[in-house]
């Protein structure tokens, strides 16, 4: 099957994995730009495709619906289209490297690009977990009559409230949660300490915080060196 290119001007996304962490600076443009609108649903296919996932079920066809939700989050400050696109990207580039059943890579791919959907633009410090239960709550609008398994479902609910910005904890024996998580916390330092920066102030902004960009910057790689193991075969710091 001939391999696709999911962004003109880019490579593949098996080349870019292939070639990792080479091809790390191939990406740099497409991920830190927010010139270029992102087709979320054509990147969600892709991904899906370089998984070699199998079939086109109904929950397939709910990604369409959840990126057309996902790309009207343009002009939050961090949690916008542009986070979605990095996450899809980074979550594929690490499941590669686990052996998922079928149904896992389509929850993943849902999961990855819907974990922030329509995010409210700003952290309510007040209310611990409200941006996570919303996302939850219009996520089981869109898919959960399509899963029909309950356990799968609180599988996502779960994941997705690991999201949350001061849960530290990663399982050890989900892989889905594994790579959502590890997924999520890396696109925001993955290429160089200037780009790692620009991110965290708009983070900064979102979440109302004092603490100095630097210092913010500084705690928040610390944290995330904690959470990734020496033994990941794909090296992101």
């Amino acid at each position: 099957m001939k391999k696709k290119i999911f962004e003109k001007g880019l490579p593949t996304l098996d080349f870019i994995f292939k070639n990792w962490p080479r091809s790390k600076y191939v990406l740099k443009k497409y991920v830190t730009s927010r010139q270029i609108r992102p087709n979320l649903f054509i990147l969600s296919k892709f991904c899906l495709d370089e998984l070699n996932y199998l079939g086109r079920t109904p929950l397939f066809y709910s990604l369409e619906k959840i990126s057309k939700i996902c790309s009207k989050n343009l002009y939050n400050n961090y949690h916008n289209e542009h986070h979605f696109k990095a996450v899809l990207i980074f979550s594929f580039l690490i499941a590669k490297n686990y052996s998922l059943k079928n149904n896992e890579k389509i929850i993943l791919i849902i999961i990855a690009l819907a974990h922030d959907m329509n995010h409210l633009g700003k952290r309510l410090i007040s209310a611990p977990y409200h941006q996570e239960k919303k996302t939850i709550k219009d996520l089981e609008r869109i898919i959960f009559r399509k899963i029909l398994n309950h356990k799968i479902w609180k599988k996502i609910e779960k994941i997705i409230l690991k999201t949350y910005f001061l849960d530290n904890s990663i399982s050890k024996k989900d892989n889905l949660e594994k790579i959502i998580l590890k997924s999520d916390l890396i696109c925001s330092v993955i290429f160089n300490d200037n780009v790692g920066k620009v991110f965290t102030k708009r983070l900064k902004y979102e979440r109302q915080l004092s603490d100095s960009t630097e210092s913010l910057f500084i705690n928040f790689k610390k944290n995330l060196e904690n959470k990734l193991p020496i033994s990941d075969k794909l090296k992101f710091l």
